[in-house]
């Protein structure tokens, strides 16, 4: 009876080192996936995230440079800086260039601020004086601060003339043949359109895109974004955000 008996131990023991060895196979393939998984997971929050951000920013550079480029032949031009500097004679000639621009390449607006007088040139006509005390005046004051090897900046903003549209500003600055500042001229494009792109970036991505200002307010996005209106930039989280 004792050799039965030993055998049945034998295959009790052996049952239970199987059902051991299965148990800690498990553990240590679920704790593999786990390590895994998170490795994947900062992989995607440290490279592929980043990237398709860097691609989205890429086509949105390539979508913004033509009216870029509008508004630095603009401030390029031999006849709009010889007119600032010859003291800004026969406005109707000038509102008719801006007139043209808006209509040739289809903008918002075009518009021209001499640092000088400090009006605001329209397509429209002289829309207003823009001054420091005026906190709608804000963004000219800031843009002529900009570093000097800066040369235009981006913003979202009303526009000047119906405050009920917004338009998306390049403000590029113009300087006179000895290199100094004499106002910001530029176009600017209605935000249906930059909404436009913003949502076939949105489908080709499939992410969602918007357009964040420094202090963390969104001043742009798409039509299907529901999410806050600000969001609290972390210091660690400041290279994720594109500026122009």
């Amino acid at each position: 009876m004792v050799i039965p008996l030993f055998k049945k131990m034998k295959k009790r023991i052996i049952i239970m080192l199987s059902m051991l060895m299965m148990i800690a196979f498990l553990v240590v393939s679920y704790t593999c996936y786990l390590v895994a998984h998170n490795a994947m997971s900062r992989q995607l929050l440290d490279k592929i995230q980043p990237l398709t951000g860097d691609n989205i920013y890429s086509e949105i550079q390539n979508d913004l440079l033509r009216p870029i480029l509008i508004s630095s032949v603009m401030a390029q031009n031999v006849f709009v800086r010889n007119w600032v500097i010859n003291g800004e004679q026969d406005k109707q000639v000038f509102i008719d260039y801006l007139r043209e621009i808006k209509q040739r390449y289809g903008a918002e607006t075009s518009f021209f601020v001499s640092e000088k007088t400090r009006q605001y040139y329209h397509a429209g006509g002289v829309v207003k004086t823009v001054k420091p005390t005026d906190k709608q005046d804000d963004w000219y004051f800031r843009a002529r601060a900009l570093p000097n090897e800066q040369d235009y900046e981006i913003n979202v903003d009303n526009d000047s003339v119906d405050s009920s549209t917004t338009v998306i500003y390049v403000n590029y600055k113009m300087k006179d043949y000895k290199n100094q500042f004499i106002g910001l001229i530029g176009i600017g494009l209605a935000v249906q359109k930059a909404q436009a792109l913003i949502e076939q970036y949105q489908r080709k991505y499939n992410r969602t895109v918007y357009f964040m200002d420094p202090k963390g307010l969104i001043t742009l996005s798409g039509k299907g974004y529901r999410g806050p209106d600000d969001f609290l930039i972390k210091k660690q989280s400041r290279h994720f955000l594109k500026t122009f």
